[in-house]
């Protein structure tokens, strides 16, 4: 790369042609080319360089990125999460949990300052559950008539630590709380968001007496920071089965149901179809990463 030897003009400083023509005789004798790939905006410079002062590495305008799988050696063995019935959330933590964590670092925590660009992204695999003939509509042995199809499925979701134990992030809906059966969840586009969920379908193809939706979904929340924030660690839950219903002229709900009554009776939906109002989830590989850029960079 090249090396230009120049004296900077200060404050209070009169220009005149003497100076200007240093200013061109400093590049013209440079050491190395000058050329648009050592000038060019997306150059390595200094901020690129800087060590992060709590010891991981700190590379301006990009802070941290970080990431996380929960398998070590490319395969992994599926894990059954039994009896789930979407009442309450849960942490994927099997062969090695999806966490990022920052409490080694030397302050205990990633900090972030206002107007941070914060990214966290996730990936992870529904691998089946144990109702084999299971349909949007219901199961296929059931007559399903007058009973539209209900959206059903799962909702996969980070939190994070910031001080205060486990909770949704910023702006989102507050889906770890516990809710259900018969309740929900408003979506609307004010302060009920849902940016940071991913959201599966239950419907599968019927192999071995199971389901298997084999199904990769991924998820991303972007948010600038308006406040700063002390980042211990973020996981990645899951929730679920819910049902999303609404229409466009009124609310829209995530929604609990009571299952194996009402409408999701065996003379009707019949879900979950089997003698317990429950679910069994398996899932397999995932991953769970952040990327946080300076926002002052």
């Amino acid at each position: 790369m090249s090396t230009v030897s120049s004296t900077n003009e200060v404050p209070g400083d009169v220009t005149n042609a003497v100076s200007v023509n240093t200013k061109f005789a400093n590049v013209a004798t440079a050491s190395g080319a000058i050329n648009e790939e050592n000038v060019r905006s997306e150059g390595v410079d200094r901020r690129n360089m800087a060590p992060y002062a709590v010891s991981i590495g700190r590379q301006e305008p990009i802070v941290i990125v970080e990431y996380d799988d929960n398998t070590t050696a490319g395969a992994i063995t599926p894990f059954t999460y039994a009896a789930k019935d979407g009442t309450a959330a849960f942490q994927v933590n099997h062969d090695g949990d999806l966490l990022i964590d920052f409490t080694g670092l030397a302050a205990g925590f990633l900090p972030v300052a206002v107007g941070d660009l914060i990214r966290i992204h996730f990936t992870i695999f529904f691998s089946s559950h144990p109702y084999a003939s299971y349909t949007s509509a219901g199961r296929a042995v059931v007559a399903t008539q007058d009973n539209p199809a209900d959206a059903i499925g799962l909702l996969f979701f980070p939190a994070w630590d910031i001080g205060a134990g486990f909770e949704v992030l910023t702006g989102e809906e507050n889906l770890l709380a516990s809710f259900g059966p018969g309740a929900g969840v408003v979506i609307d586009n004010n302060l009920s968001k849902t940016d940071a969920v991913a959201w599966v379908s239950l419907e599968g193809v019927s192999i071995a007496g199971a389901s298997e939706p084999r199904r990769m979904v991924h998820g991303s929340w972007s948010h600038i920071a308006t406040g700063t924030k002390n980042i211990r660690q973020i996981r990645l839950y899951c929730r679920g089965p819910m049902v999303y219903q609404g229409n466009p002229a009124g609310d829209r709900y995530l929604w609990v149901p009571t299952w194996n009554a009402g409408r999701y009776a065996a003379a009707y939906m019949d879900i979950p179809g089997g003698p317990n109002p429950h679910f069994d989830i398996t899932l397999a590989n995932g991953q769970l990463g952040i990327t946080v850029m300076r926002g002052d960079s």
